[in-house]
């Protein structure tokens, strides 16, 4: 793998000149104002080759080691209730296809890669009809179809790297399982998505024109710019802060219970919890009281519970972060999200609140400096093409409302939460947590080669503990926690 764009940018590295600037609304939603971008800067030529991202890079690297490994497939599996139009949906997903130059990519299989994208022709729509079986064989089938569908690896270089499966099992139910590869989709993505499949079906099954907003930057063209700005040195003084901040990183020292499985292949286990309604809605009113979002809160919970399990008193949590910070970025489907690292020290917060506040000052200069991507801040400072992870704990947090499949006149559930794919996510733990609007639930997503399922039980459970303890007294001691 060849990252180009960022080799001999050490010696450019310029000192640090962080500029302090009132991020209120950063600090209040815990998302970048939109701001004026830099892209008349950088002319686009679009009959030029474009190489992938640095993130694309590394992602390529992996399938090409794993070529038949699913980990970056991500899956939904919705049930539809109700008189549905499948006309209209071709109709829509052919016009998303048209629309987003993402749905039409492949990578060439050569070194370094480029980008390929295809005028027209792809079909992503696949059908089967089991509605003349009885119930008892449906589910079977039903069963190896949508696994198949979430395991089957894509081919990265013909595309498509999208595919939506269609299981007619009624005259009014229908399954739709959408599979996505992850190198050009992301959880923007996912919500424009959604959104646009909703109001191109509305239309088409009304038998009216599209009439979605036109937008002039996409996909390639944010991959174009992105190799740009490295290449020409755009983004030095944010590199020279990430350089100062994850120099001498500490190593995480948490104990596992198979140290036999460090090394192996990553094998996925899952458990989940939800809190309590009414320590939820406390654990929400204290954090608004003192300015701090929920993710924040949450972060610090999860740092202060990897902290007493690994005795260390920092701790180095990835999160990742959606990087729309420019209008020009927000309209179109893509792979732009990014890994922010969060370098958090607990030797001089002794009460949760002091640790929050540290938490969300920590969140702020990260935001300041998010523009460049993971891959090459690890590339500068490990002076390898290969990427080694810098963290082994990931905290993920989900706002309500989450992006779903809304569709008029048809009733939408989740079929099952498709556990498949992981999108590639390594660590050995990861704590997802998701706003639902009544009560926050949770989930982790732990190697299971290195612990136990009962493991998994007793984090969750200590999760839920230091949540109440800190409601009971947010100013209390955490060394008693």
């Amino acid at each position: 793998m060849r990252l180009d764009c960022v080799n001999n940018l050490v010696e450019r590295i310029e000192r640090p000149s962080l500029q302090k600037r009132e991020w209120l609304e950063l600090q209040s939603n815990m998302r970048p104002p939109i701001g004026k971008s830099n892209l008349a800067e950088f002319p686009l030529k679009r009959d030029a080759l474009v190489h992938p991202t640095v993130s694309q890079q590394r992602i390529l690297l992996v399938e090409k080691q794993n070529p038949n490994d699913y980990r970056h497939n991500l899956t939904q599996i919705f049930r539809l209730t109700g008189p549905f139009d499948s006309t209209a949906l071709e109709m829509a997903l052919e016009h998303l296809v048209l629309r987003h130059d993402a749905f039409r990519m492949g990578f060439s299989d050569g070194d370094p890669s480029t980008v390929l994208v295809l005028s027209a022709g792809v079909r992503i729509l696949e059908k089967e009809d089991l509605s003349g079986l009885v119930q008892s064989e449906q589910e079977k089938i039903i069963s190896v179809l949508l696994d198949q569908n979430a395991m089957r690896p894509f081919d990265v270089v013909n595309g498509p790297l999208i595919r939506v499966l269609l299981i007619k099992i009624g005259e009014y139910e229908t399954l739709l399982a959408r599979t996505v590869h992850h190198i050009i989709y992301d959880g923007w993505s996912s919500g424009l998505f959604y959104r646009e499949l909703a109001d191109l079906y509305k239309n088409f099954s009304c038998g009216k024109d599209p009439c979605l907003p036109e937008f002039t930057f996409g996909f390639r063209d944010f991959i174009q710019w992105e190799n740009d700005c490295l290449r020409q040195g755009k983004f030095l003084t944010q590199l020279s802060y990430w350089l100062k901040r994850l120099s001498k990183p500490p190593r995480l020292n948490f104990p596992v219970e198979y140290r036999e499985g460090l090394g192996q292949p990553f094998l996925p286990g899952y458990m989940s919890f939800n809190l309590d309604y009414i320590i939820s809605g406390h654990f929400r009113n204290l954090l608004k009281q003192y300015q701090v979002t929920e993710f924040i809160g949450f972060l610090a919970v999860f740092a202060l519970l990897i902290e007493k399990y690994s005795s260390q008193g920092e701790v180095i949590i990835g999160c990742p972060m959606a990087r729309r910070n420019w209008s020009e970025f927000e309209n179109f489907i893509g792979y732009v999200a990014d890994t922010q690292l969060f370098r958090i020290g607990l030797f001089n917060c002794p009460t949760f609140l002091k640790l929050a506040h540290h938490v969300r000052d920590v969140a702020v200069e990260a935001y300041e400096n998010q523009n460049v991507p993971l891959p090459a801040i690890m590339y500068l400072l490990q002076g390898t093409a290969q990427y080694v992870p810098i963290y082994d704990v990931r905290f993920v947090y989900e706002g309500f409302p989450q992006p779903s499949l809304k569709l008029p006149g048809i009733e939408i559930q989740p079929f099952k939460v498709a556990q498949r794919g992981y999108g590639g996510s390594t660590r050995h733990l990861s704590l997802y947590i998701t706003d639902v609007g009544t009560h926050f639930k949770g989930t982790l997503l732990y190697n299971s080669r290195l612990f136990s399922g009962s493991f998994a039980e007793e984090f969750l459970k200590n999760v839920k503990q230091i949540i109440y303890l800190i409601v009971q007294d947010p100013e209390a001691s955490m060394f008693g926690f």
